[in-house]
Formats: C-alpha cells, sequence, structure tokens
C-alpha cells in the first residue's frame, strides 16, 4: 500500500498543495511565499505559460485589449476552467495557436504547485 505523502486542493479560484512532514499537515508555499496559487493560467506571446499571481494580474488587461477590438475574442489569460472539466469545452489561445481543455489548463496549475 502506497503512503500518501501530499494532498492538492485543486481549486476553482485557488489552488495549494500540503506535505506530511513528521505526522502534521504543512501547506507548502508558492514561489511568492504564499499559501495559496491563483488558479489563472496566462499564455504570452512567446508562447510561455505563467501561472498563479502572474496570469491573475494579466486577466484584466488581456479582457480590456480583446475589448477594444470590438469585441473580438482574443483572451490568452484564462480562470474558472475548473468548472468546465469532463465537458468538451475548450479554450483558445491566440498565443499559443491552439486550443485547451480545462483539464490541461488545470494541469498547469498542478505543475506551478508542484515546482
Amino acid at each position: 500500500m502506497a503512503k500518501i505523502e501530499h494532498g492538492i486542493d485543486l481549486g476553482t479560484t485557488n489552488s495549494a498543495i500540503s506535505k506530511l512532514k513528521n505526522g502534521n499537515i504543512v501547506i507548502l508555499k508558492n514561489d511568492k511565499q504564499k499559501d495559496t496559487t491563483e488558479s489563472c493560467v496566462f499564455f504570452t506571446r512567446k508562447q510561455a505559460t505563467k501561472v498563479g499571481q502572474q496570469a491573475y494580474n494579466q486577466l484584466k488587461s488581456d479582457r480590456i485589449s480583446s475589448w477594444k477590438k470590438g469585441g473580438e475574442i482574443d483572451l490568452n489569460t484564462f480562470e474558472e476552467f475548473k468548472r468546465a472539466m469532463g465537458s468538451e469545452k475548450k479554450y483558445e489561445s491566440s498565443h499559443m495557436g491552439k486550443s485547451f481543455f480545462p483539464e490541461e489548463l488545470s494541469a498547469e496549475v498542478l505543475k506551478a504547485l508542484k515546482t
């Protein structure tokens, strides 16, 4: 039987990871020294992936930029995708030139938690 050492809360708004240390549960801090990471993913023009606070900070300007283009949908920042997990919904990223399923965006959040 495998021993579980980590616990993950993959939330709609925020996510967190904890570890069992010496019989105690400890929430692991992210690179910003916070207990939680925003469940938000941003793809840059250079096709880099940003997760967490950096992505969330980009969300507002991404929406304004899309709105200024006359309502043309051109988003590269995604949040609340967990609500669509298990569905066929896709999130189109113009910077990446492809669409992502909610599970793929969730995987990016999990990768960030792992680091």
